[in-house]
């Protein structure tokens, strides 16, 4: 049976100085989550948030994500 070996070559990387290291990121992604409002009696309970999404500089986004009963 043939021997199986396992490639362990590394990939091949410029140097990095320490602004690259450190510097600010070339992209990003921030989920912000605020102001839980819970609604409803029992099992038809629910809670909704307001929830801030901000990529790179490109802009920002609201949505308005609402929470099942039960999950």
């Amino acid at each position: 049976m043939a021997e199986t070996v396992a490639d362990t070559r590394r990939l091949i990387t410029k140097p990095q100085n320490l602004n690259d290291a450190y510097g600010p990121p070339s992209n990003f992604l921030e989920i912000d989550v605020s102001n839980p409002q819970t609604v409803g009696v029992g099992r038809g309970r629910f809670t909704t948030y307001e929830v801030r999404v901000k990529v790179s500089d490109e802009g920002e986004e609201e949505l308005l994500l609402v929470g099942f009963g039960g999950m």
